[in-house]
């Protein structure tokens, strides 16, 4: 396989075919979910030191206006008795839950009509219209979302397996069974990508060719072992290349935007807070539009050149079987 080939017709085919930004955006919406509940895990924790310290008069590093905001959100929560913190809490069980559903829904219809336009852009069609693109997303559907639970569940399961394992190993080797385990977590950390790889080539065959989801599953480990450098290398071009290093250059002008903000709780005045926030607020309403379309755009063109990767790794197999 001609690896600068492939990226160059999945560029060809990302910039043609346009409309297909749209289900990059909206495939984006289901990868985003992971990195919501990641940041909302760490932020959830970020208010604890200066909650601790806010009762304290003068603690060192908090400005004032950090310490009011501190002081007035603890009055705030202390007027609610038990029962309706308990009440706020399950409704926004609720709410995550129904964003989770609709983020995979989105994620899950943008996935499949970029694979498909990708398979028809490569056919030479020579426009794709998002309603043609759409209605083909039906059939494909249940089959994707339950490819995707499959996974979710072999990999809590056995991640929970080798959780309680290293629990009691850890325990009755009074500690040190935690250093004997790094060498096997350095194995799983490759394994696991390596497994990841096969999984992204078996969604792509279960779209591009119609297949059952266990059917699915078989071709992409078949395609997957049977090119094991190619799709290494593809993986490390993608990856890294496009989502590490595209994404960060799409994040990276939220540093400049949070300056305004973090000068004005350095300064502590309310005014200088306060108009710290509004600046970043306006800067944030004015390039998010142009990030969720360079979103679109990089998850277009990381979906098409897996695509095409898959296309062209399964092409020997298909002239071979017309030839039989």
């Amino acid at each position: 396989m001609d690896l600068r080939e492939v990226l160059t017709q999945a560029w060809h085919i990302t910039w043609k075919h346009k409309i297909l930004w749209l289900f990059g955006v909206l495939a984006g919406c289901g990868g985003q979910v992971g990195n919501n509940s990641f940041n909302y895990s760490i932020n959830s924790e970020a208010p604890q030191s200066p909650t601790g310290p806010s009762n304290i008069p003068g603690a060192p590093g908090m400005s004032p206006g950090l310490r009011q905001f501190s002081t007035m959100f603890e009055r705030w929560f202390e007027q609610f008795s038990p029962v309706e913190i308990i009440l706020f809490v399950a409704i926004a069980v609720m709410v995550l839950l129904f964003l989770f559903v609709f983020f995979t829904v989105l994620g899950t219809v943008g996935r499949i009509g970029l694979v498909k336009g990708t398979v028809e852009g490569e056919r030479g069609v020579v426009s794709l219209s998002f309603g043609e693109l759409f209605g083909q997303v039906r059939p494909f559907f249940w089959r994707v979302i339950g490819l995707g639970l499959l996974l979710g569940l072999v990999f809590v399961v056995l991640g929970g397996m080798f959780a309680v394992f290293a629990g009691i190993f850890t325990s009755i080797t009074f500690g040190f069974g935690a250093i004997c385990l790094l060498p096997l977590l350095c194995v799983l950390g490759p394994l696991g990508w390596l497994v990841g790889l096969a999984i992204q080539q078996a969604y792509v065959a279960l779209i591009a060719e119609d297949l059952s989801i266990a059917t699915a599953l078989q071709r992409g480990w078949e395609v997957t072992r049977q090119n094991l450098g190619p799709v290494i290398l593809m993986g490390l071009i993608l990856n890294v290349g496009v989502l590490i290093v595209g994404g960060t250059l799409v994040v990276l002008p939220f540093t400049v935007m949070a300056l305004p903000a973090l000068g004005g709780v350095a300064i502590g005045s309310d005014e200088a807070v306060g108009g710290g926030l509004l600046i970043a607020g306006l800067c944030l309403m004015l390039y998010l539009p142009v990030m969720i379309v360079l979103g679109g755009l990089i998850r277009t063109y990381y979906e098409a050149a897996w695509t095409l990767t898959y296309l062209r790794l399964s092409r020997p197999r298909e002239i071979s079987m017309e030839m039989a």
